[in-house]
């Protein structure tokens, strides 16, 4: 398409107006790989062409005809340019410095969204480009780093499409924050970049090929996703830690937040997804399963792995309040440990909570530095998700040792979701999902009897299973 059909003839003497026009001689550059982008250009006369002289002999990337616009996309995110562009012959070339474009659309939001969806278009032209060129097979290559680099080339193009999508969703909230039709159309386009990378990943099953696809996704949207509080936290969380205390009492609260109303749209979207609500739902399903499995004419005892926010402990304690009920928590961290006082449960509650600081990942081998009494029920939530079968297992078989001959584990995890990909590539916040089946499957091989589970609606699995015949009692 030639970008400047788009604009009306008002706009396009707005346009070209705040222009400076170049005369380029043929072979001379007009860009350079590397060097930062920000500037816009269009071809007026003659053509450009985009190089690698990286090998020899060099590749012409593309050819560029009068009406070609370049530099849109460095002109958004300020990214480097990405190959060398010269005259292919004597050219007469539009350039918009980059600071005086700006402030042209900050004076004029009509032509801004006009700009937007121009460039939005742009993208998604080389989107459907690209992914015909990844289906024809023409990159002559290697096999292997082809395949990588059309992932990469698939990735950047999708995030390219939704970026500009995102800036004129934005720029329209900024003239309208209560623009009805501008937030159902992020929201549409939020929905289609999670549908689109779950083709990806689909189209792409090679491990090496999905993290290519990610890279060129996560470099170029992290700086928009990172409005929303939620992806924040969860992107710039500690190296090393999957989600910690204040991640998970923003999604328990479910209240959005975000760096304008962009990021408050964006958060409560995520706020949302399946998965989030499979999390909220979980936190008010495990204690109704604890109840009914628990005995009432006696004092309980209750192991909870995972201290997360407290909000459970909170939960448990107001569902088990009927009989006397020790709550021991295990938790590694001492900061989620230290959401376990007074606030938690009530001074006069029939519940003693007893917070137990312990690595969870040597506790599943059965390595524990303190000693546990035969507990009526184990909780094990937030944990398997980050483990794989073996460890699982292992966590399971440690469990059912501390266990008495009456007593039953009470299992959450979460199931397979349309928001999977999305939560683990580009919030950074990798699962192991399990159907009832696979779950099922790893209680069986921990000994424990039949599973039941209770009802969920949400990608969330919730099972109760009893204790093992015979548990061998761990020894220290």
């Amino acid at each position: 398409m030639a970008f400047m059909a788009a604009f009306t003839d008002e706009q396009r003497r707005l346009f070209e107006a705040a222009a400076e026009v170049l005369e380029v001689p043929r072979g001379e550059m007009l860009l350079r790989r590397g060097e930062p982008g920000g500037d816009l250009f269009l071809v007026r006369n003659g053509k450009l062409e985009a190089v690698d002289n990286r090998v020899v002999p060099e590749v012409i990337i593309s050819v560029l005809a009068p009406g070609a616009v370049v530099g849109e996309m460095a002109f958004l995110d300020g990214s480097p340019r990405s190959a060398d562009v010269r005259a292919a012959e004597d050219a007469v070339v539009l350039r918009w410095a980059h600071h005086d474009l700006r402030a042209l659309l900050r004076r004029e939001p009509v032509f801004a969204a006009a700009f937007y969806e121009t460039v939005a278009q742009l993208a998604s032209t080389r989107l459907r480009r690209a992914t015909h060129t990844a289906m024809t097979g023409v990159i002559s290559q290697r096999a292997e780093e082809a395949a990588g680099g059309r992932a990469h080339a698939e990735g950047r193009a999708l995030a390219d499409m939704v970026k500009a999508a995102l800036l004129r969703s934005e720029t329209q909230l900024r003239i309208d924050p209560n623009d009805a039709g501008a937030e159902e159309a992020l929201r549409d386009e939020l929905n289609n970049l999670r549908n689109r990378l779950n083709d990806l990943m689909e189209a792409w099953p090679e491990a090496q090929a999905r993290d290519a696809v990610t890279q060129g996704l996560q470099r170029e949207l992290h700086p928009y996703l990172v409005r929303s509080t939620l992806a924040d936290r969860s992107i710039r969380r500690p190296q090393g830690v999957v989600a910690t205390a204040e991640t998970l009492s923003h999604v328990l609260v479910g209240r959005a937040s975000g760096e304008g109303r962009l990021g408050e749209i964006l958060d409560q979207w995520l706020l949302g997804s399946p998965t989030l609500t499979a999390i909220r739902e979980l936190t008010s399903s495990i204690p109704a399963a604890a109840a009914e499995r628990l005995p009432t004419n006696r004092n309980r005892r209750v192991l909870l792995l995972n201290a997360g926010t407290g909000s459970l402990v909170a939960r448990l304690a107001h569902q088990l309040d009927q009989a006397p009920t020790t709550i021991t928590v295990v938790d590694p961290s001492r900061s989620a440990l230290s959401f376990l006082d007074t606030d938690v449960v009530p001074i006069d509650a029939n519940i003693d909570v007893v917070a137990v600081q312990e690595n969870l990942a040597e506790f599943a081998v059965g390595r524990m530095r303190h000693t546990y009494q035969a507990q009526d029920l184990v909780i094990i939530h937030g944990l398997l998700e980050y483990m794989p079968d073996r460890l699982a297992v292992s966590l399971l078989t440690t469990a059912g040792g501390l266990l008495n001959e009456h007593g039953a584990v009470v299992t959450a995890a979460l199931s397979e979701s349309a928001d999977q990909h999305f939560l683990d590539r580009l919030l950074r916040w990798p699962t192991i999902r399990r159907s009832q089946d696979a779950l099922a499957r790893v209680h069986r091989a921990a000994r424990f009897r039949p599973a039941r589970f209770a009802d969920t609606t949400a990608p969330a699995v919730l099972l109760t299973a009893d204790a093992p015949v015979a548990p061998p009692r761990l020894k220290r």
